[in-house]
């Protein structure tokens, strides 16, 4: 897994993922010091610095499932996610880890105010199945 900031970016390389299974990732990025921290799982990772000094302005394009080479376009269908995607949820502030286990274990958590999953509102480009949430069964 990789952690992309403006031009920087840091490597997670040592997270295991077992397939056929639902897994909980939580990615964070201060603008103020740099640090990002991956949580797979609900264990944290290594912090690890990318970029700093700048927060994110301007008109952000959010792209899900696909590696794209210049903002919000040049996809390469090789380069896609092949996966399920459930409960997206993204702020705008770094999620105290007390917050993060709250939205992990779906108990009275504060939805996205960047994204939030219950009232995204998208556009399908390509194949893509839309499903009702379900609980898969290992």
């Amino acid at each position: 897994m990789k952690v992309h900031v403006r031009q920087g970016g840091a490597d997670y390389m040592a997270l295991s993922v077992p397939p056929n299974a639902w897994h909980n990732v939580c990615t964070t990025w201060n603008s103020e010091d740099g640090i990002s921290q991956v949580w797979m799982d609900g264990k944290p990772t290594i912090k690890r610095f990318i970029y700093s000094g700048q927060p994110i302005r301007g008109k952000p394009s959010t792209v899900l499932g696909q590696d794209q080479d210049s903002y919000g376009g040049s996809f390469d269908a090789t380069q896609s996610l092949v996966n399920m995607i459930s409960r997206l949820h993204m702020w705008d502030y770094v999620l105290s880890p007390k917050e993060f286990r709250r939205y992990e274990g779906d108990s009275n958590f504060t939805p996205g105010n960047v994204l939030n999953w219950t009232a995204l509102d998208y556009d399908i480009a390509g194949r893509l199945l839309v499903e009702d949430e379900f609980t898969l069964e290992v």
